[in-house]
């Protein structure tokens, strides 16, 4: 049971407070998630040396993230810009460093856990309720307008980022629910219901890569549900064309919307050399190709990209042009081959193995396979290869990534008891 502030000591306060404000810190600002974050790792480091408590290194993916990050640090010398590339490399120690120290010191207990995920929860309401202001509005109620001719939501962030953070924060708040609900007939077609609604929510925000992640999510999760509850079954179809139908309608009351947002991302599939998108993986192919091997530097993606290969930077001129220099080719897999090179690649899918290794133990399915998938997906949709992606190097969206990984193999070791009924005991 979580102790009333009261009842807690000073430490325990703290610590109650910190998780309550945590999903706000880290996804409403860079700068407040990398200083949260990296001073976690800090004090977690230094209390961790002082105990001598040190059985975290021995961990598989922190041993390859170690290794991916001195190997960052000893090719930095072959980059153009080496001291550069050396300084990236070993600054981007702090998120792993981090998510170890969330896993071992913060996200330690249940009541922990739970008492982070009701706060994603609350958090995610509140951004959910102003992203659908601004969308009937045109502007949100801390004053920020929609962009791109009101095809895009930007919610509190100011910036188009409300459906990549708000389905960050699905996961975090969808587990709140998962855990709180019996698991009955009833709760479990109103979760997927959920599921579908919000990913109409993300349509509606314009983010269409987003979407189509959640849909992922969404079939993971109805084939968990299918193994795990055979009585349900035979309510599958029903929900699926129940699904169509929302969307149908969505589309028909926002046909301007599909118009503008959807029908575009269909014809950039079918002419994907074509478009913005095409022109930056054809750069950051031919920067791989410069250094296949080491890669021209970590974070050196923009700067090296101009001077080799001496394409603009303006994305609007992508019809007149071969390539394009953006800060980074919006794939984290294209990402990691450029910045770090094949091997370097090699080494950070490494520590993905050893991550979902983790997320797809049969021991935590054979336990709860409803919350397990949710844990999968959660880290699975950041790394979906097909997927376009933020720069799992800029402190914006690190932080993000971090805190889920962190939060997933946490909550994987923390799983909670559940009684015959199954709700939590």
């Amino acid at each position: 049971m979580v102790l009333s502030l009261k009842q807690q000591s000073g430490s325990e306060k703290l610590m109650t407070v910190f998780l309550c404000l945590l999903p706000v810190l880290v996804f409403m600002s860079k700068v407040s998630a990398d200083a949260v974050l990296s001073l976690t790792g800090l004090i977690f480091l230094y209390f961790s040396l002082r105990a001598r408590t040190l059985d975290w290194l021995g961990w598989p993916w922190v041993r390859a993230m170690a290794l991916f990050i001195v190997f960052a640090m000893a090719t930095a010398v072959f980059s153009p810009y080496p001291e550069k590339a050396l300084t990236q490399a070993l600054i981007y120690v702090r998120w792993p460093l981090a998510a170890v120290a969330l896993i071992v010191a913060v996200f330690n207990s249940p009541d922990r856990l739970r008492l982070f995920e009701k706060a994603a929860l609350c958090f995610l309401a509140f951004i959910v309720a102003d992203g659908i202001v601004q969308m009937v509005t045109g502007v949100d109620v801390l004053g920020h307008p929609s962009v791109e001719d009101h095809t895009r939501m930007t919610g509190p962030f100011a910036k188009r980022v409300l459906g990549v953070y708000g389905f960050k924060l699905f996961f975090f708040a969808f587990a709140a629910l998962l855990l709180m609900l019996e698991r009955s007939k009833k709760n479990i077609i109103f979760l997927s219901v959920l599921i579908v609604l919000f990913n109409v929510f993300l349509l509606l925000t314009g983010e269409r890569i987003v979407f189509l992640l959640c849909g992922l999510f969404f079939a993971i999760w109805l084939a968990a549900v299918a193994w795990s509850n055979q009585s349900i079954k035979k309510h599958l179809a029903t929900l699926l064309l129940s699904s169509v139908a929302i969307f149908a309608v969505v589309v028909a009351l926002n046909h301007q919307l599909f118009v503008r947002r959807f029908m575009p991302f269909v014809d950039a599939m079918r002419n994907f050399s074509d478009t913005t998108y095409g022109d930056i993986f054809h750069s950051a192919f031919q920067l791989w190709q410069l250094s296949p091997l080491v890669g021209v530097g970590t974070r050196m993606y923009n700067e090296v990209c101009v001077l080799k290969l001496g394409y603009p930077q303006d994305e609007s001129l992508y019809r007149t042009v071969e390539g394009l220099c953006q800060r980074h080719p919006h794939n984290i897999y294209l990402e990691l081959l450029a910045q770090n090179g094949l091997f370097g690649l090699l080494i950070f899918l490494a520590a993905l193995f050893f991550i979902f290794r983790q997320l797809l133990a049969r021991s935590l399915w054979q336990k709860d396979m409803l919350l397990a998938s949710v844990l999968f997906s959660s880290v699975f949709v950041i790394f979906w290869p097909l997927a376009s992606s933020m720069s799992i190097f800029a402190n914006n969206y690190a932080g993000a990534v971090w805190l889920t990984i962190a939060w997933a193999l946490a909550r994987a070791r923390q799983l909670p008891t559940q009684n015959p009924a199954g709700g939590q005991a």
